[in-house]
């Protein structure tokens, strides 16, 4: 049951498969360093354009008193979660800062709790295109082990080398195979790490891992096993299913605006109405229909030329 509300676990599989897609070309027979060199430049853009449109969305939002997740936590008890975001008095200049630069770099939370993970996103794959390009063409998991130890070195927090070890140990995923026996094993190992739980008792056998934060950790794990079968083939007639492209096309829109949804919309339908199993049921079908249905505008008129215009411009800055 963890694995539906763990939302860490699928956060880890995110960074997995971007440091897997990332030094794609690294490991492509051509070598084509020239794609490295512009997703460098790019990064910037692609990532930030979006991330500053749904800041400019939640402060309009907030601006026009939209938030009802403060009078909702104190119906439903949450004090110490939902009582904690879209706080009076955040002025523009916080929100022109953020939407330039300090929610991606540092991972400022004034406008949406998930930035956090694009902060990591964003560090990471600078990280780890800067290392590929650079680094020698042998003894490549030398050099990333001797990387990895330069950041846990000099990083003093709890979590972001963690996240960034996700990255840089997906981009080797291009070159390890399993054999196909094993497929199903890689999946179970994976499923079980990524359920991992810190106040259960059946996960209590696993260690401390020196300062990190152990859900994540074993997160991590959990998302490099599940996620190597499958790129080498494991269930490809399922995730090419419409629905699972359709899902994964709006994944990321979805992910910058659902809370913005659910601290507005959803937050003003659960005052509303009687607090009971059906309204519940009712406002969080209404929750995914709406979210789902402004992630399918965003995607096209702000994800995908956020794409198109990046790649324009590290080609622009970047020839060979």
């Amino acid at each position: 049951m963890t694995l539906f509300f763990n939302g860490s676990f699928p956060v880890m599989i995110f960074f997995v498969l971007s440091g897997y897609v990332l030094a794609a070309p690294y490991y492509h027979p051509n070598n084509d360093t020239t794609r490295l060199h512009r997703r460098l430049w790019g990064r910037y853009l692609r990532l930030n354009i979006p991330v500053a449109a749904s800041i400019l969305i939640s402060f309009l939002v907030y601006q026009c008193h939209g938030y009802f997740n403060i009078p909702a936590a104190k119906v439903s008890g949450s004090q110490l979660w939902l009582n904690n975001f879209f706080q009076p008095d955040i002025s523009y200049m916080t929100a022109l800062k953020d939407m330039l630069w300090q929610s991606l770099v540092l991972g400022k939370k004034d406008f949406n709790p998930v930035y956090w993970s694009l902060k990591a996103e964003f560090i990471g794959s600078i990280c780890l295109l800067i290392f590929y390009i650079v680094k020698p063409r042998r003894y490549t998991v030398l050099f990333l082990s001797l990387l990895m130890i330069l950041i846990y070195l000099f990083d003093r927090t709890t979590t972001t080398p963690v996240f960034i070890y996700a990255i840089l140990l997906g981009s080797l995923l291009n070159v390890i195979r399993i054999p196909k026996k094993y497929h199903r094993l890689f999946i179970i190992i994976g499923l079980f790490f990524g359920a991992f739980q810190e106040g259960s008792s059946f996960y209590h056998i696993f260690p401390p891992v020196m300062k990190w934060y152990r859900p994540y950790f074993y997160n991590t794990i959990g998302a490099l096993f599940l996620t190597a079968p499958i790129l080498q083939g494991f269930g490809t007639k399922f995730f090419q299913s419409r629905t699972l492209q359709f899902l994964g096309m709006i994944s990321f829109p979805l992910y910058l605006l659902h809370f913005i949804v659910l601290c507005s919309f959803s937050c003003w339908l659960y005052l509303l109405l009687p607090q009971n199993p059906m309204t519940l049921c009712f406002n969080f079908t209404l929750y995914l229909l709406v979210a789902i249905g402004l992630s399918i505008l965003f995607e096209k008129y702000i994800d995908q030329p956020a794409m198109k215009f990046s790649h324009w411009v590290s080609s622009l800055l970047f020839k060979k």
